[in-house]
């Protein structure tokens, strides 16, 4: 049974509903077609359409997007990939190599597939852009080969990352980064994506975002900035980069999103490097880190191994994530219920842990943060006991969408919604024991005073 319900409306423009600055849907959805290995799980459905389409609604929901569901984003990547092929197609059939060498041809592509320049460098001319059974020759990323460039615009992304050696068309040379329309477009030769090496590849498919990325978290950040933040723009692929924007610094901070835990190797090896005498990592969650969180525990391994102490931080799950994750829709008075439904869940909110966090940062003693763990909650309830609690707050009853607890555990180690179910199953996802949560909060923070779960029912 699905875990899923609808909670807004679908017809919204999926580029015209970003929150306070930040990504629109179709920004997170190209994001997430662009990241290396996705549109290959999609083509090959070696896992269901909709558990794929999950991982772009937890990403949606991380930019407060919560209008969307999975059903409607796996409509939406099909009819993107439709739409590419009715694209494709038309120039295909007029011989076409170009569609910035003519104006009607660069508008009827644009308006066959609004997205075309976008989603070209990863779709090109992919074996077959229509989701069946597993026919992929490679199971490479390599099975993505272009055989046709699609003009100057994908030319000069190809020709922009910043001091890289540009290897597409004659001798290695410096290339220095342009914003697209910074470019004149003379200055650069056809070139075929053939060449590109996979690095390079890489890079192009993260371009297209950048920018709008960039303006969103800046716009995020600004507030920050204005109490006297220091904002500084690095390359998490470049650890000299790294090293020298964290110089000067006693203690690292991260707090990346799940798409990017794994760089948080390099920032580890770089905060080593800068001289920084501790580190905290993104944690959040539970103490014990496995299946599709098991960079969390990789990333633990690797400060040991650099003998550079770490700080973790567990708080088990964030209230304000509760009506999407499990799936407790108050408003339809239904909640999705895995097992028996008495397992508790250790519950903060998101601000409330952020503020406990910096508090004890910067009046713990040193030695106490050395290699710490804490625990951090505000409540632990259990599904039955918050459904008690939402029934007598709004009056009405609630019902209980029971999922199977074995069928769900099938999926554990690698789609990130049955992990959580699964571990709200059998009562692990918790931030440590009750008696640590307590010692915690009453050593570190006595006055922190958390807002309550119950606030949150809706």
């Amino acid at each position: 049974m699905s875990t899923w319900s609808i909670y807004g409306r679908e017809k919204e423009r999926w580029d015209a509903d970003s929150v306070d600055g930040g990504l629109s849907s179709i920004d997170v959805l190209l994001h997430w077609l662009l990241t290396p290995g996705s549109l290959r799980r999609w083509l090959e459905r070696e896992e269901p359409a909709i558990e794929l389409a999950k991982e772009v609604h937890a990403a949606l929901l991380e930019q407060s997007i919560k209008h969307r569901t999975p059903s409607g984003i796996a409509r939406r990547i099909n009819q993107l990939l439709a739409q590419f092929r009715e694209a494709d197609g038309w120039l295909k059939r007029r011989g076409v190599n170009s569609i910035d060498d003519n104006h009607s041809v660069k508008q009827q592509v644009l308006r066959l597939c609004p997205y075309f320049r976008e989603l070209a460098p990863v779709l090109g001319r992919a074996p077959t852009l229509i989701p069946k059974k597993r026919n992929w020759r490679n199971q490479d990323e390599r099975a993505f080969k272009m055989k046709r460039s699609y003009g100057t615009e994908t030319q000069r992304l190809i020709s922009a990352k910043r001091g890289a050696v540009s290897e597409l068309d004659g001798p290695p040379k410096r290339v220095q980064l342009y914003w697209p329309q910074q470019v004149n477009t003379t200055a650069f030769k056809p070139m075929s994506l053939l060449k590109a090496e996979e690095r390079q590849r890489e890079e192009l498919l993260k371009l297209e975002l950048q920018m709008k990325r960039d303006q969103a978290i800046c716009a995020e950040l600004q507030p920050f900035k204005e109490r006297g933040a220091a904002l500084v723009k690095v390359d998490y692929d470049d650890e000299a980069s790294l090293k020298e924007a964290l110089g000067g610094f006693e203690v690292v901070f991260c707090a990346l999103q799940a798409f990017a835990h794994a760089s948080q190797f390099a920032v580890a090896r770089a905060a080593k490097a800068a001289g920084a005498q501790l580190f905290v990592p993104t944690e959040f969650g539970m103490p014990d880190e496995d299946g599709p969180n098991v960079t969390k525990q990789k990333v633990r391994d690797l400060l040991k191994e650099l003998e550079l102490p770490y700080a973790l931080f567990h708080s088990g799950l964030w209230a304000e994530y509760l009506p999407f994750f499990p799936g407790y829709n108050f408003k339809d008075g239904v909640m999705t219920v895995i097992g028996d439904g008495t397992e508790k869940i250790s519950i903060v909110a998101r601000s409330d842990l952020s503020r406990f966090i910096a508090h004890v940062l910067l009046t713990a003693p040193k030695s106490s943060l050395e290699w710490a763990r804490f625990s951090v909650e505000s409540d632990r309830m259990s599904p039955k006991e918050i459904a008690a609690l939402a029934e007598k707050k709004l009056g009405r009853k609630i019902e209980f969408k029971l999922v199977d607890y074995e069928e769900t555990k099938k999926k554990y180690e690698t789609d990130a919604m049955a992990y959580i179910m699964t571990r709200i199953g059998d009562g692990r996802l918790v931030s440590g024991t009750v008696e640590e949560a307590q010692a915690t909060v009453s050593t570190f923070f006595p006055d922190w005073n958390p807002t309550r779960y119950e606030m949150f029912i809706a």
